[in-house]
């Protein structure tokens, strides 16, 4: 007997995907040594830093991907934040399948911001890492219109300067190169009918430089890394990676602006010299 209790059925669609308990298609994956070194390469990461560990910040590019089915446009939606709890070390060429659900949704100026809470699943059923993706699906009908105000940096007092990254097509090309088909990253004229200034690099790669900044110092065993991405950061944009006592990160442009906050709750690394 069939009741309106029973748990639904997969999301089909981005309307199906803004209701809270969807679920979406489990999605089969794997990192190898290739794939992590396309991305590390496009970021500037050194490869060093991971060794024969995988960076599991990359399992947010799967995340995106695993949705990548519902959207109804070309560009269906922007990443807004990603949190990754990882419980211990994942290895090159594991099968992982990701399994997520949608866990809340809230309107915004352009759109629906919806969480997805996702395992990463082994397939002995352990979970080492989960993540909560936030993806902002966009509304055609909304998307057009000036850009909020940015919110500049009142003070860096306190943090250090870790990295500096200066981004140009080419590298925003590269680490985009499982998504051909999200414009948002390589056609400037499509870009700018969003209201933006010039194509976007991929949220991920915040993502991926604080990681690696985490990683600089060992190879992680385990970490809770939770990052926003609050302004867009442009494919001819300079940015800086910065970090404090309290192991708060920030992005920041060359206007000052915070471009992605990150906060590291804990990390385990292998080297027990790690901080």
């Amino acid at each position: 007997m069939t009741t309106d209790l029973q748990a639904p059925a997969y999301a089909q669609n981005a309307a199906q995907l803004r209701l809270v308990g969807s679920r979406v298609r489990p999605f089969v994956s794997s990192i190898t040594r290739k794939r992590q070194a396309a991305y590390h390469a496009a970021a500037g990461i050194p490869p060093a830093y991971y060794g024969d560990r995988v960076d599991a910040s990359l399992l947010a590019i799967d995340a995106m991907l695993s949705i990548s089915y519902t959207n109804e446009i070309a560009q269906g939606g922007l990443h807004a934040g990603h949190r990754v709890i990882q419980s211990g070390p994942v290895c090159y060429d594991e099968t992982l399948t990701l399994e997520g659900t949608v866990t809340a949704t809230r309107p915004m100026r352009q759109g629906t911001l919806i969480t997805i809470d996702i395992n990463v699943r082994r397939s002995n059923g352990e979970v080492p890492v989960q993540l909560k993706f936030h993806s902002l699906r966009l509304d055609a009908a909304r998307t057009s219109g000036p850009n909020r105000p940015a919110l500049i940096a009142e003070t860096l007092v306190g943090y250090a300067l870790l990295s500096e990254q200066t981004l140009n097509p080419v590298r925003v090309a590269a680490y985009s190169y499982e998504f051909p088909e999200a414009w948002v990253h390589f056609d400037a004229q499509k870009a700018a009918q969003l209201g933006l200034r010039a194509p976007l690099a991929h949220g991920a790669m915040s993502l991926t430089w604080i990681a690696g900044e985490i990683a600089r110092r060992g190879a992680i065993e385990a970490m809770d890394l939770s990052v926003t991405f609050n302004h867009p950061i442009f494919w001819d944009s300079e940015v800086a990676v910065y970090q404090d006592k309290d192991n708060r990160f920030s992005v920041v442009n060359s206007c000052g602006i915070h471009c992605s906050t990150g906060q590291l709750k804990n990390v385990r690394y292998a080297d027990p010299d790690g901080f």
